[in-house]
């Protein structure tokens, strides 16, 4: 088994990361966005008479943060599409597809269980909600229906710093560790190689 390099993988996720924004944007294409389109408005205006210093710091923060929390809660069913699309691509579709998604088929890589065999569905879940961010988007879609204001605010910022550093955290493991296995590897026991 020779294991992919940092490059090959990082090629084949950003062929996925395309094909998936393609599917998600056809599809949600005729979603009414009205409402967003009306916040990104408020959103701009408030901008405008903060930085004109018509409103004070207090209030700008006060507004913007009712605002965030009004966007991610129009956004549901994008994010709700976009869960149910990422789960399906990079669960089952490269579960079904014998380890490999589109960019790993196209780069000659797939991924295996680390003993060498076919990796199961429950590896598959594993390391699709580390590295494709299914767990912080999950968490996004609790927070709205549970949170409001600053409390959704700091807790989504939380969650996204988090998500964040634990990507930084798999790019270094990969360019630099010898055996080219980062935490979504060893928490799926699970390893990309070439196939």
């Amino acid at each position: 088994m020779k294991k992919a390099n940092f490059y090959k993988r990082l090629v084949a996720y950003m062929i996925d990361m395309f094909i998936v924004g393609l599917v998600i944007s056809i599809i949600s294409y005729n979603f009414d966005t009205t409402r967003l389109e009306k916040l990104s408005d408020k959103s701009i205006k408030l901008m405008n008479s903060f930085a004109n210093g018509d409103i004070s710091s207090d209030k700008y923060f006060s507004e913007y943060t009712d605002i965030l929390y009004k966007v991610n809660k129009a956004n549901i069913n994008g994010n709700l599409l976009g869960l149910v699309i990422y789960v399906g691509y990079f669960v089952l579709f490269q579960f079904f597809n014998g380890g490999a998604t589109i960019g790993k088929k196209l780069l000659k890589i797939k991924v295996v269980s680390q003993g060498g065999g076919e990796v199961s569905l429950w590896q598959m879940i594993v390391r699709t909600s580390i590295i494709n961010g299914i767990v912080p988007l999950a968490l996004s879609l609790i927070l709205v229906f549970t949170t409001k204001g600053l409390v959704f605010l700091t807790l989504s910022s939380v969650v996204g710093l988090f998500e964040n550093i634990f990507v930084i955290i798999c790019v270094f493991m990969l360019l630099y560790k010898s055996d080219c296995l980062a935490l979504h590897d060893i928490m799926s026991k699970s390893v990309v190689i070439e196939s």
